[in-house]
């Protein structure tokens, strides 16, 4: 009754206008496939994405508008990485680093910050690697100078601004990309990804010594700052 009433009181009542759209979401699902040959003994397993964290798509870690080619950088892993992973990383690094260098293409470090792309593996001793757009990051002067040199006048970006200004919000969309990023980025990927699986002993090439037998659960203060990185929850 009291709910009633005040619905009929216009003196206090507050009018609220609503815009609502409809659209349809596109489907989504997940491709998974295997090699049709090779030895079932030595697997490797690769996984990629598009996606992101709730906040957005996560695309722009693929292929941010005012780009770099970020290469993380294996003398940047935190002192407290076990050794058995060090050599590996290192390798990797090399691996991406010849690519581009190959492709005549410019590249920059990038340093192993945290990300949960990849800090539970370095914190129990496994090899990592890759390469990124740059996210949230603010591209230089002297990065863009570097680029232009390389790429051509006017290619080298937007100096003293971000490399995604949309990095973990909801306008990180397909549109939001550089496509000639994303290609490169994607490419070089696929490289490292065949160089490696074409190894006679992938394992000896990442671990000299002996990969780690015994994996720890993971400690998101292990090794590094949580609060500085939103994609760790």
């Amino acid at each position: 009754m009291q709910l009633l009433n005040a619905a009929t009181n216009t003196n206090a009542n507050v009018s609220i206008m609503m815009n609502i759209e409809m659209s349809d979401a596109e489907g989504i699902g997940n491709i998974c496939a295997d090699t049709p040959s090779g030895d079932k003994t030595k697997t490797i397993l690769i996984g990629a994405h598009s996606d992101g964290v709730q906040a957005g798509s996560g695309i722009n870690d693929n292929a941010g508008p005012n780009y770099r080619f970020g290469i993380h950088d294996s003398a940047t892993a935190p002192a407290s990485t076990p050794k058995v992973a060090l050599h590996g990383t290192s390798r990797i690094t090399d691996l991406f680093r010849q690519w581009f260098t190959e492709q005549k293409l410019p590249w920059s470090n990038a340093s192993f910050n945290g990300g949960s792309d990849y800090a539970p593996f370095l914190a129990n001793g496994l090899a990592v690697g890759g390469v990124n757009t740059g996210a949230g990051g603010i591209k230089s002067p002297h990065e863009r100078d570097q680029y232009s040199a390389m790429l051509g006048t006017g290619n080298g970006g937007i100096a003293n601004a971000a490399y995604d200004p949309c990095y973990h919000q909801q306008c990180d969309r397909i549109r939001n990309i550089n496509p000639f990023a994303y290609e490169k980025v994607v490419k070089s990927a696929a490289y490292a990804i065949e160089y490696m699986g074409r190894l006679n002993n992938l394992e000896k090439w990442l671990y000299p010594e002996g990969r780690p037998k015994q994996l720890e659960p993971f400690n998101r203060n292990q090794l590094y700052n949580t609060q500085s990185d939103p994609r760790l929850y």
